[in-house]
């Protein structure tokens, strides 16, 4: 149908108000027939500032991406040798309570080994992916600076979950070397567990010593839970609930390890007293 046109009155009060205030008389468009507003056009370029905010800083983009590379690749490794010794060590009818809490162990020992390495791979991949895309400041004195200023719980992670698989791996190792010597020859099985643990013992003393901003391996733990804390509370403030996935997996760890507490529980009811060792 035909469109309604301005009437008479309506111009000459438009005319009026732009010559009181010394304007040109802006044309009355309906709003049908208007322009969008103009926009500036969408930029692709991703690439950083080039000019550090500090003299002394410098783009360390590519040594973090070198960082997380180097932590991934050997848990990497660690993932791929605890799934191929998860199910190397299977339980008989023929064990006795002492070997099959044994083995449980060391079933519980490797899945958490498994856990913990497929966890830092996963950190480190997500870590690089960010570093490469859209990290907001590359700029730093330190690599390890902008790691923490930029990604402190990926760092943390990292750092925290390698370490606890390999400590795992470790431990399972030596108890399925102690439960298959110990019949036969136990002081030898003793004696390559005295081994392994002197090997555990060392590398954390020297993990220890190349920490900056933790004083032992259970700080870095501490500090990472509390930065993990600390990002749940800021991405939901004024004390909503926290995220859904946060929760569940909280959840299926506690049922877990629930779970596992009720079953090893149950087999050192069985072995008190203790009168066979874990090879009988």
């Amino acid at each position: 149908g035909a469109r309604a046109m301005p009437s008479r009155a309506l111009l000459l009060s438009a005319l009026l108000c732009a010559a009181c205030h010394g304007a040109r008389p802006v044309p009355l468009v309906p709003a049908w027939a208007r322009s969008p507003p103009s926009r500036p056009p969408l930029s692709l370029d991703v690439t950083r500032p080039t000019t550090p905010p500090d003299p002394d800083s410098k783009d360390q983009t590519l040594a973090a991406v070198n960082y997380f590379s180097s932590e991934r690749t050997p848990a990497a490794l660690v993932a791929g040798a605890t799934l191929g010794a998860m199910f190397a060590f299977p339980l008989a009818q023929t064990d006795t309570p002492a070997l099959g809490l044994a083995k449980r162990l060391y079933v519980l020992l490797i899945n958490t080994a498994f856990c913990n390495s497929l966890m830092a791979v996963f950190v480190c991949s997500l870590a690089v992916a960010r570093l490469l895309g859209d990290l907001g400041d590359g700029y730093g004195r330190t690599a390890r600076a902008v790691m923490l200023r930029e990604l402190p719980v990926h760092l943390l992670a990292s750092q925290a979950h390698f370490l606890s698989s390999v400590l795992a791996f470790t431990a399972a190792l030596a108890l399925r070397m102690y439960a298959s010597y110990n019949n036969g020859c136990p002081i030898f099985a003793r004696a390559m567990v005295l081994f392994i643990g002197a090997t555990v013992s060392l590398m954390l003393f020297v993990f220890n010593t190349t920490l900056e901003d933790h004083r032992s391996f259970g700080h870095l733990w501490a500090a990472y839970l509390k930065e993990l804390w600390r990002h749940a509370r800021a991405s939901t403030p004024r004390l909503r609930p926290p995220p859904p996935m946060a929760v569940l997996s909280v959840a299926l760890l506690a049922a877990g390890a629930v779970d596992t507490g009720v079953i090893l529980g149950a087999i050192a009811r069985r072995m008190c007293p203790l009168t066979g060792g874990l090879g009988a």
